[in-house]
C-alpha cells in the first residue's frame, strides 16, 4: 500500500491513466491529481515520437499500485 493515502479522486485518474498506457494520458485531464500522483512517483510525464504534447504515463510504482487496488473492472471500489 501507499507510505501516504491517496484520495478516491487519485485512484480514479490513476485508473484513467492505466487505461491509456499505449500513448499516454493527455495531459490536461485530471491535472491536479496527475500532479500530485506524479509527486509521489506513480506517473510521469513524457513526450513520445510524433507527439507535440507531453502525456501521462504509469511508473512502475504506479503499475504496483494498482495491483494492490484493483482495476476497478470488477467492481473494485
Amino acid at each position: 500500500m501507499p507510505e501516504q493515502p491517496i484520495s478516491q479522486t487519485h485512484v480514479t485518474a490513476l485508473r484513467a491513466c492505466a487505461f491509456h498506457s499505449g500513448n499516454g494520458m493527455r495531459h490536461g485531464a485530471h491535472k491536479r491529481s496527475m500532479q500530485a500522483l506524479a509527486v509521489l512517483g506513480y506517473v510521469e510525464e513524457r513526450t513520445r515520437i510524433g507527439q507535440r504534447e507531453p502525456r501521462w504515463f504509469l511508473t512502475p510504482a504506479g503499475r504496483d499500485l494498482l495491483e494492490v487496488l484493483g482495476s476497478g473492472e470488477d467492481g473494485s471500489p
